[in-house]
């Protein structure tokens, strides 16, 4: 990764955000979709709950909306790809 940085140093653009700034950050909002899928499904025993999250986060990752939608939000918009 080091070498890929290096490399590529002319096309990385740093952002700092304030320490503790979810408005701001897109995983924030992937984590928030994830709690809310969870809820949706109900009180189940932690192993159940367990099984849910893995199979949402593997729906996020195959359909790639719901991590796409993290970076339209307004306060998002900064993290886009150029």
């Amino acid at each position: 990764v080091a070498a890929w940085c290096a490399a590529h140093k002319e096309e990385i653009e740093l952002f700092f955000l304030p320490s503790y700034s979810q408005e701001l950050n897109p995983d924030e909002f992937l984590n928030r979709q994830l709690k809310t899928n969870l809820r949706l499904k109900g009180p189940k025993s932690h192993d159940e709950t367990l099984e849910h999250a893995k199979e949402i986060t593997s729906t996020f990752k195959s359909e790639k909306t719901p991590i796409r939608a993290c970076f339209t939000n307004e306060s998002t918009l900064y993290a886009q790809a150029a």
